[in-house]
């Protein structure tokens, strides 16, 4: 076995390969959010800088920060830019649901008495699917767990 298969999981619906990636996250310099009026000062109590847009509630429509638009025009991410951040936001649109669609599920798992006493469940679009093979394949998990766990130098 090479030392690049010998990262590979063996599942029941075949072989995974442990992926790990880094997240970059800029942030610009405004007072309040890109796509909501919330403050972005640092420090405040928990969930002090939230407004309904960020809390995805039903209904509430984003705005984008005008400051921040300007901010990626000044450096060259804008809207009209033909560079490759343009295609990237152009591609995920069209998976990218509005606030109240994407948290239609989750209100209604939180509000619904049809399913008050269910647990342990997976749902999609408000109705109860059946998990993945590999989702629910024991061997599997452990040995994704032990391999992250080494990968990551975690000690676990």
């Amino acid at each position: 076995m090479s030392a690049k298969n010998s990262k590979l999981i063996k599942g029941s619906t075949g072989d995974w390969e442990v992926v790990i990636g880094m997240e970059i996250h800029a942030q610009v310099t405004t007072n309040a959010k890109l796509f909501s009026g919330a403050s972005t000062e640092f420090g405040g109590e928990p969930n002090s800088h939230v407004s309904l847009v960020d809390a995805a509630m039903p209904g509430m429509l984003p705005v984008i920060n005008e400051e921040c638009v300007k901010q990626a025009v000044r450096t060259g991410l804008g809207m009209n830019n033909t560079g490759p951040m343009t295609i990237i936001i152009k591609l995920g649109q069209g998976f990218i649901l509005p606030p109240d669609k994407g948290a239609k599920t989750s209100i209604y798992l939180a509000s619904s008495p049809e399913v008050e006493r269910v647990t342990g469940a997976y749902f999609a679009n408000c109705k109860e699917v059946k998990p993945s093979a590999a989702a629910l394949d024991d061997a599997v998990a452990e040995r994704l767990w032990r391999v992250s766990a080494e990968l990551t130098a975690l000690k676990g």
